[in-house]
């Protein structure tokens, strides 16, 4: 399993996860480290936790809590018996629920991740990966932009805010990419 999704990490863009960089990286590390399994040296995240943290004040940053807020929808619950069903038992219907916990999960994470990807700086410019141009829009590829605003940097430089007409995002480009 471990070998296989290292395959899997070493060709990803970027990875989304709720606290994947406090805590799932390290935990992947040390199983790749103590199974002697080769991985990247850095993986590309958006950490949903640590956005929520830096750009927003919520009432709580748990996963479960942003989901309910900003999508309506939350994640399902769980406790530590089943684990143990699982782990001791090799329950099959305690398995299944988990899978159905986890498959949710992804879900309210992937609803979460688009609610703030308009709202915050990006990774991975997104037009990019998807063949795009360097002026459309980082954060969901769309080629419908327009100026907003122009700025010019401490340095003199003339900056353009360029604005997403799909997913209403903001960003800022170079004068010299808007002209080539």
């Amino acid at each position: 399993l471990l070998k296989s999704f290292a395959k899997v990490l070493s060709k990803a863009t970027e990875i989304v996860a709720h606290n994947g960089d406090n805590f799932d990286e390290k935990w992947l590390r040390t199983r790749f480290l103590i199974h002697d399994i080769p991985c990247p040296d850095k993986f590309n995240s958006f950490d949903t936790l640590r956005k929520a943290r830096t750009h927003f004040r919520f009432n709580s940053n748990r996963l479960d809590y942003l989901g309910q807020f900003l999508t309506g929808a939350g994640k399902l619950n769980t406790s530590f018996d089943l684990w143990k069903k699982i782990m001791l038992n090799n329950c099959q219907q305690s398995m299944a629920k988990m899978v159905k916990y986890c498959k949710k999960d992804v879900q309210v994470l992937e609803s979460v991740y688009n609610r703030i990807k308009p709202y915050v700086k990006q990774n991975s410019h997104e037009a990019l990966l998807s063949g795009g141009e360097k002026y459309d829009c980082p954060k969901c590829g769309s080629s419908h932009v327009k100026v907003h605003d122009r700025r010019f940097t401490a340095m003199g430089t003339l900056k353009l805010v360029m604005k997403c007409k799909s997913c209403n995002g903001y960003y800022n480009i170079s004068n010299k990419i808007y002209q080539d």
